[in-house]
């Protein structure tokens, strides 16, 4: 599966863009754990503020990503949903995921079936949940056991357990 991993354009208003020029830890290492039979590309778009637009066009277009996946904090959510359209409006059938801070605190701000159509939303730590649903979608095998997982079915969402911390 062609996977590709989205960070938001969005620095935080108290800090300069220019300053920011990590790769995004948590995209990063969600990539480190994915099964290695995966083709995974990271696009940190705060590197492409300036043409968002067509940097995402270029990554769809030349990657051909069967899934895309974005880390959204909250300031950043207006954003996510703009990228989120536009994806799909290049690649109807693509599957999208989101996670991150806001996913996670807020799930039923992306449970909006008409602007920024999500197919999944990961709460909480992403590392195994995610690689669960990779797995999950390549098996077929359904979605119900996988916790720590949001996902749409039709026009309804189902919000799975979420996952166990350890103490």
């Amino acid at each position: 599966m062609n996977i590709l991993l989205m960070s938001m354009p969005d620095s935080f208003e108290h800090m300069p863009s220019i300053v920011i020029r990590m790769p995004n830890g948590a995209l990063t290492s969600l990539a480190g754990n994915i099964d290695s039979h995966h083709q995974t590309a990271v696009a940190d778009l705060i590197l492409a503020q300036q043409n968002v637009r067509e940097t995402v066009v270029s990554l769809i277009h030349e990657l051909k990503p069967d899934l895309v996946g974005l880390s959204v904090m909250t300031f950043q959510r207006k954003t996510a949903k703009r990228i989120i359209d536009l994806v799909r409006s290049l690649k109807p059938d693509i599957r999208i995921v989101v996670g991150g801070y806001d996913p996670s605190l807020d799930p039923d701000a992306y449970m909006d079936l008409s602007h920024g159509l999500v197919d999944f939303i990961v709460r909480g730590e992403g590392e195994l949940t995610f690689c669960e649903l990779l797995r999950a979608i390549e098996n077929e095998s359904g979605y119900d056991h996988i916790a720590g997982l949001s996902y749409r079915s039709g026009e309804r969402f189902y919000h799975n357990p979420d996952r166990a911390v350890r103490p």
